[in-house]
């Protein structure tokens, strides 16, 4: 267990934030680290196992793995004491995804303990890395010039995240607070000085009513605030699984295709 480090399917992590399944998909990537090969032994051990690793009580696993077994994520065999647990392809068929080519999140023992904050990460840098995408191709398309691979840094607007996966902008701010709360993404705040002193930015305000509400007053002198530095330590892969298919901006998102 210790050291133990692979890619999970992001479609598998955008479904449990859209059912609201932290807990049930907890428990499912938690068994399958138990199971190598596909099998583990339903025990005492496996119960303390995983309240060391979660923090959560035996109940809690006692209700979630029954609901893994009613949505046959998850078989038993209670002659042997087994737990049979079905592998991603099989789980991914279920709930509706059926792609070659898809994104993996690279996932690592120690994240079991900000499991949602992990998923709001993951969400946060594929949405991140779709829009950088956008960009680049509108500016290829424009005949400007990109510079690939240069910018260390992500930008994502909590409004963009919101309208791309239909959440309400209170959420989206939830979910970058949680996501750097747990330090799996930094923030940073980027500012353009204005040549203008603080006692005529009311005046700028006034005329520049669109954005007024980015410009900032430091020390006494006025700033417009530009998109936010999101630097992340979610690592995305592609993953194969299955079908060919042709990717779309909202497929890409909602991870039904590799970026």
């Amino acid at each position: 267990m210790e050291g133990f480090r692979h890619s999970v399917p992001y479609v598998l992590l955008f479904h449990a934030f859209r059912n609201r399944m932290y807990g049930t998909t907890q428990l499912y990537l938690f068994i399958k680290m138990q199971a190598p090969r596909g099998y583990a032994t339903l025990d005492k051990d496996l119960i303390k196992t995983y309240q060391a690793q979660t923090n959560k009580c035996p109940k809690t696993f006692n209700n979630n793995i029954s609901k893994l077994i009613s949505l046959k994520w998850v078989t038993i065999n209670s002659k042997r004491n087994e737990i049979h647990v079905k592998s991603y392809s099989t789980i991914l068929s279920k709930i509706g995804y059926e792609e070659e080519h898809i994104t993996g999140v690279i996932w690592e023992s120690i994240y079991f303990k900000h499991f949602s904050a992990f998923i709001y990460a993951a969400i946060i840098t594929k949405v991140s890395r779709v829009l950088k995408w956008q960009n680049k191709i509108s500016e290829t398309n424009k005949g400007g010039h990109t510079k690939r691979g240069l910018e260390p840094f992500l930008t994502l607007p909590y409004t963009y995240l919101a309208k791309a996966i239909n959440i309400s902008k209170s959420m989206a701010q939830k979910m970058f607070s949680q996501a750097k709360k747990a330090s799996f993404i930094k923030i940073e705040n980027t500012y353009e000085l204005i040549p203008i002193t603080g006692s005529e930015a009311n005046l700028f305000k006034t005329y520049n009513f669109k954005d007024n509400h980015k410009v900032r007053i430091i020390k006494d002198k006025v700033y417009f605030q530009k998109p936010n530095r999101i630097y992340t330590c979610i690592k995305l892969k592609r993953k194969r699984i299955k079908k060919k298919s042709i990717p779309y901006i909202r497929d890409i998102i909602k991870g039904k295709r590799a970026l």
